[in-house]
């Protein structure tokens, strides 16, 4: 998905673009953050690299600055062809994120979400974007498997009126149909999003907002835009 695709009506995306004065600053602060050097060697293990690319935004729900530094696997051809934005994000208030994500040769989108440099989740999810075996969210002492949320995802496909994912305050149906109308079926994106924010998403709109802004890569204005139509 385009990273900074706009809105296409009236509704508020979740972020502020920032000066680029404004921007190097966070940028440069977050890069001399201990989080951030932990966040490199991770990224390093996993295979990936950082590509230059980096963006700062203020997050209007959660009022805090993230800086995002994108990322790609080392070595691999064709790097943009995926269409994915693996990224670390590092907020003002001290918290880290790192995102991987990349299509494995059957096609299973299998990626790796780290908070504050913790693995939270791992997940597989086919075409469908559906869980498959070994796709888990880690909260705390917890091991919650992510394929009993199958079911769940089935029912928002199958019916765009049914808003009971959640809470009756955000609709995952919503969310899932405004981002397949951005661009291409963009199933396993969706759940891959879904799956980083579904437990935070019980806890209301800014913390969901911001989850799932943060989560989705900024995708800046197509996940951003979608999930303020969600609520």
């Amino acid at each position: 998905m385009n990273a900074f695709a706009s809105s296409k009506d009236n509704t508020e995306l979740p972020y502020t673009t920032l000066s680029d004065k404004d921007s190097k600053k966070i940028i440069n602060r977050a890069k001399s953050l201990e989080l951030f050097k932990k966040a490199k060697k991770i990224v390093k293990s996993e295979g990936y690299e950082l590509n230059g690319k980096r963006i700062a935004v203020h997050l209007n729900e959660a009022d805090t600055n993230v800086a995002y530094f994108y990322l790609e696997e080392r070595n691999k051809k064709n790097k943009n062809k995926d269409e994915l934005n693996p990224f670390i994000a590092i907020a003002d208030g001290g918290e880290s994120f790192i995102q991987l994500a990349k299509y494995e040769k059957n096609g299973i989108l299998h990626s790796k979400l780290y908070k504050n440099n913790t693995l939270f989740n791992e997940t597989y999810i086919n075409k469908d974007g559906l869980f498959q075996k070994g796709s888990y969210v880690f909260i705390e002492e917890y091991t919650y498997d992510l394929t009993e949320m199958n079911n769940k995802i089935l029912e928002e496909d199958n019916d765009v009126n049914k808003d009971n994912m959640v809470t009756a305050s955000f609709s995952w149906s919503t969310f899932w149909s405004c981002i397949k109308k951005q661009g291409k079926d963009s199933a396993p994106l969706r759940t891959m999003v879904m799956s980083a924010c579904y437990y935070v998403c019980l806890t209301g709109p800014p913390s969901c907002i911001t989850c799932t802004a943060i989560n989705a890569g900024l995708t800046l204005g197509q996940a951003g835009y979608c999930v303020k139509k969600a609520w």
